[in-house]
Order: structure tokens, then sequence, then C-alpha cells
């Protein structure tokens, strides 16, 4: 765990658990295999749960997190926090591939997501009221075996932003009272729409 960390510089390891970040900030996760060859349940390879000031402010700041492998886990890379830029990372086989915790400025560009795992999801958001604010999902393709993403109870009474562009998605996806989405020059198999307004651009639907 990177606990009260600053310029702290993760890379060339081989994990076979998880890398996690408590009250850390401006530090770097690149250039490593992460390999879960234990009990797929509960497994997370990097996980930033949100932590707080007392004003409200995120602890967990200005992570670059690229050129990872990481596979055989239930959860990939679960990502809360503020202004991280996760790009260039391969997810390979996770149950879940990029889960979104509460998070403001987060940036992930360049990611490629498969698995064969019938129940596999890419992108993906707890049920519970998820804060996304200033989000921007950009380029790659995801190739999983149910919903290339799926977003349940985000930004519910609250603003909040989500940028979708870009993305080769060869699933369906679904969006479930999940507000503030766009999704622009993307393509999927089809969209499931569910209490919420997503607003739609330039995209392919395959069905």
């Amino acid at each position: 765990a990177l606990f009260n960390n600053e310029k702290t510089y993760a890379y060339g390891n081989t994990f076979h658990g998880t890398v996690s970040a408590a009250y850390s900030y401006n530090c770097k996760i690149y250039d490593n295999n992460f390999i879960n060859d234990q009990e797929l349940s509960g497994s997370k390879a990097i996980n930033f749960e949100p932590r707080y000031w007392a004003n409200g402010e995120h602890r967990i700041t200005d992570f670059e997190i690229y050129n990872n492998t990481i596979e055989g886990y239930q959860f990939g890379i679960v990502l809360g926090g503020q202004d991280h830029y996760v790009h260039d990372n391969q997810l390979t086989n996770n149950q879940r591939g990029i889960i979104l915790l509460n998070s403001v400025g987060n940036r992930f560009e360049d990611n490629n997501i498969s698995s064969s795992l019938q129940d596999s999801f890419g992108y993906f958001t707890f049920s519970s009221n998820n804060s996304l604010k200033d989000i921007t999902i950009k380029n790659g393709n995801v190739d999983v075996g149910h919903f290339g993403l799926f977003f349940s109870n985000d930004n519910e009474g609250e603003s909040g932003k989500v940028l979708i562009d870009n993305i080769e998605f060869n699933n369906i996806i679904s969006l479930r009272n999940a507000h503030g989405i766009t999704i622009q020059n993307s393509s999927y198999n089809s969209i499931n729409i569910t209490d919420c307004q997503p607003t739609l651009i330039n995209n392919v639907s395959r069905q």
C-alpha cells in the first residue's frame, strides 16, 4: 500500500496481489504485470478507495497508471480520487475491468479491456450512488463476455459529467439511472437506457 506517499514510483514488478493507496499523491504505477493466480472472488489489482480531507476534498490525487498488464482478477482497476491519468493498460480476463468510484477529473485513455469470462464487464460502476465529475474515457477497445460498459446510479441528484469518446465496444452497453453521460464517436452492439437521458453523438449501433 502507498500510504502518505508523494512521488513514489512502482515499475517493472510482477504483482500477484493488490496495489492500493491512501492519502497519497503525485505517484506513478507503470510497466508492471499483475497476475492473479489465487481465488477470483474479492481479488483486485489496483484499488484506490476514495479518501477525503475534512473539507470534503479528495486525498488521493494525481496518480499516473500506465503500461500495465492486468490478468485474472475479479476487479482490475478500482479507482476513486482526483486528477488521475490511466492510460495504455491491457486488462485481460478480469471479471470487471475498470471500476469508477467517487472521483473528479480522472482521465482514461487508450486502455484495452478483453475477457472471455462469461459474466465479464468492461467499464463499470457499482450500484451505490456514485459521484463522477469531469471524467473522460477516450480511445481503446472493449471486448468482454457481457456488458462493455455498465453504469448505474451515477450523479443522482447532483451535477456530474462523463465523456466517453471513440471507444469500440464489441458488446452491449447499459446506462441505468446514470446522469450526465455523453457517448460520442463510439460503436457498440446495442445500448440499454433506463431512467436517464444520455447524450449520444455520432455513434454506430450494430443492431
